[in-house]
């Protein structure tokens, strides 16, 4: 019994932290090609090519430096500031790959 419990205690919070970690994401990456820039409203319009996202959609874009690595027709991958997508909300990039 004595070696036993320890062992139980070490699995259980094994077991807890996985399962923390495992939804501790909140950001998701997505790739896709400029079709547009206003960076007077600070957004950007991508078709997305990533499944988890696809399609045209218009992200705010987190501060003006992010708007200057944007070049319409050209591909980007990014980050936003969600762990899914919804064609009903603008999300924000949050970091651009290769900055």
């Amino acid at each position: 019994m004595k070696t036993t419990l320890p062992l139980c205690i070490i699995f259980f919070c094994c077991g807890l932290l996985h399962h923390a970690a495992a939804f501790a994401g909140d950001e998701l990456h997505l790739c896709g090609v400029v079709q547009q820039v206003d960076r007077a409203k600070g957004t950007a319009k991508i078709d997305v090519l990533s499944a988890s996202c696809p399609g045209a959609q218009i992200f705010k874009l987190a501060n003006a430096q992010i708007g200057t690595s944007f070049d319409v027709n050209t591909k980007r991958c990014f980050v936003i500031d969600h762990n899914r997508c919804s064609d009903a909300t603008m999300y924000t990039i949050t970091k651009v790959e290769g900055e």
